[in-house]
């Protein structure tokens, strides 16, 4: 299948923001010494690892594994018409995973810059937006 440059510009740009967010966490390693970011939207307080996504490129698209999941985001034809798959597959597509990871990866540097680390770890994350 000829995967058209619009569709072919929309993958590359999905792969970046994952790309991306690999580059913000060795960031956030780099400066803080720990993989470690804080749980949310949980009852529990504390900590748990976080991994870089792993991509692997195929031939129409490419594969994210995170947390042990994979993912899969292609260029499929679908009625005719080709689009990218897997991106925004409701909870289960790789752009909820990234925002999900992304809101832990924030909390991690707000605690880690925090005067009172406890405190930040604490507060609820639906009066912070």
């Amino acid at each position: 299948m000829e995967i058209p440059a619009k569709i072919q510009n929309q993958l590359n740009r999905y792969r970046k923001q994952v790309e991306q967010f690999n580059a913000d966490l060795a960031e956030y390693v780099k400066v803080t010494g720990s993989n470690d970011v804080p749980l949310i939207d949980s009852t529990v307080i504390g900590y748990d690892p976080l991994e870089p996504y792993e991509i692997k490129d195929r031939k129409n698209g490419f594969d994210v594994i995170a947390d042990g999941i994979k993912m899969k985001v292609r260029a499929t034809r679908v009625c005719g018409e080709i689009e990218v798959t897997g991106w925004t597959d409701y909870y289960d597509g790789v752009k909820e995973s990234l925002a999900y990871d992304r809101k832990r990866l924030n909390k991690g540097w707000r605690v880690w810059k925090s005067e009172n680390p406890d405190a930040e770890l604490e507060k609820d994350e639906d009066n912070e937006d």
